[in-house]
């Protein structure tokens, strides 16, 4: 039993169904055609937490079908939330601001916290909590605050078989799972102890706010400027946004090709170290032979000349990207670039959130076009396109995201008014993530 969890706790988190949130989801298709995602008279429209308080004070039942409804639903709602939390913690960033977007940051990764484990039909309220069962409906239970019960609920989800499973099967490279690929090492797969690593590592900061409420009150709250200033130059975080954006550039029908490919060879290389006990660069005549095991199972193809072979061992493009890099830091907060840390891991449980999201809506048998009331909205109220020239693929949202890069490779500021002056319609763009979780949703 997970450590911090009540026995009724982890009983009650057992009953949680997949597939019963998939027909809880799929409960949703006659309110979308209506332009909504759940009913009008839904008992938890307005204010779920409290309602689910007050039912429970009065000992009242839930509305279980109701319920079951609402948490499939917030599945993809609070990936958008998430995204629009990291679209301010970039903002913050670009002003100077980095206690901001550390705040910021954390929500988004809170947010990605929240919708990966609604995807799979765990509900995280304020106290009082929902699971949905195999029938689609929810059921109530007692527990911790958002913040503590959203980091035991994770670690608790990251502990079954059924999350490397799933993780396994959002990654993708050349259409294939990250799972497939890892299938098909000569000495073994070690998939499952590498994917609850990634949860443990992009989850740290909701850990560490478990483990010491008060560094994450001190965070949030106090005065930024009764410590010593941390400065971070406009034209680090200038190179940070081109940087951030390059490995979230999407490919038509595979939004996340970019970063999957990233985190596939750094899975390969963990692998690896794994069953071999060496690392790529001691042996790499052995790894080269083991990745092309991998790609030939998954693609058919195990020739390393090709552009994806060259890539995985690293013969092209063989930095590491900072997005990993980032993410795999834990400074303090004193570090100039520990709110970057913070981003980069809310950016990768976005990813999977993203992804869980869109799996929990074809697994509901919902179409993307059956959302697009909602992708239409936020890309007009997030000033992403002109009411009534949406971008078809979603994936043209990148043509202005490269245009704002091109015009930040141009100048060199020598401060953060310079960078605002003259960059101002292009972070205006490069600060907006949402196009992330549109572009994804439409996939």
């Amino acid at each position: 039993m997970a450590v911090g969890l009540s026995q009724t706790q982890h009983v009650e988190l057992a009953k949680h169904s997949r597939n019963g949130t998939g027909v809880a989801a799929g409960r949703l298709r006659r309110f979308l055609s209506d332009g909504r995602w759940i009913g009008k008279t839904n008992a938890y429209a307005d204010d779920a937490s409290e309602r689910l308080k007050l039912d429970w004070k009065a000992k009242r039942a839930p509305e279980a079908r109701n319920l079951g409804q609402y948490v499939a639903a917030s599945g993809p709602l609070h990936a958008l939330d998430g995204w629009a939390f990291l679209s301010r913690a970039l903002e913050a960033s670009a002003n100077g601001d980095p206690d901001a977007a550390r705040h910021l940051g954390y929500y988004a990764e809170l947010r990605g916290a929240l919708s990966l484990l609604a995807s799979q039909g765990i509900g995280v309220f304020n106290g009082k909590h929902a699971i949905v069962e195999s029938s689609g409906n929810a059921r109530v239970f007692a527990g911790n605050g958002t913040h503590v019960m959203a980091w035991l609920a994770l670690r608790y989800w990251m502990g079954t078989p059924e999350s490397a499973q799933v993780i396994g099967s959002l990654v993708k490279q050349s259409g294939e799972p990250i799972d497939v690929w890892l299938d098909n090492l000569p000495a073994g797969n070690p998939w499952a102890a590498i994917g609850a690593s990634w949860l443990t590592s992009w989850g740290v900061d909701l850990e560490d706010a478990f483990h010491d409420r008060g560094a994450r009150n001190k965070a949030s709250y106090a005065p930024t400027r009764l410590y010593n200033a941390r400065a971070m130059s406009p034209f680090d975080v200038k190179i940070f946004l081109a940087d951030w954006w390059a490995t979230l550039e999407p490919v038509v029908g595979s939004p996340f090709e970019v970063v999957d490919r990233h985190l596939l060879r750094a899975t390969l290389e963990q692998a690896f170290h794994a069953t071999r006990g060496t690392t790529p660069s001691a042996d790499s005549q052995t790894f080269r032979t083991d990745v092309s095991a991998a790609k030939a199972g998954a693609t058919g193809d195990g020739t390393l000349e090709d552009g994806l072979g060259r890539f995985l061992t690293r013969q092209s493009e063989a930095s590491t990207c900072s997005l990993l890099l980032h993410a795999e830091c834990h400074d303090p907060p004193e570090v100039p670039q520990q709110h970057l840390q913070v981003i980069c891991r809310a950016t990768l449980l976005l990813r999977l959130a993203s992804g869980a999201a869109g799996e929990l809506l074809d697994r509901a048998g919902l179409s993307a076009s059956e959302v697009g009331f909602w992708i239409t909205a936020v890309g007009e109220e997030r000033a992403l396109w002109v009411p009534g020239e949406e971008p078809d693929p979603l994936t043209e949202l990148w043509a202005d995201v490269g245009a704002a890069l091109e015009t930040l490779a141009e100048v060199e500021p020598q401060s953060y008014r310079a960078l605002q002056d003259r960059c101002a319609q292009a972070l205006s763009v490069v600060t907006g993530a949402e196009r992330v979780a549109l572009w994804g949703a439409a996939a």
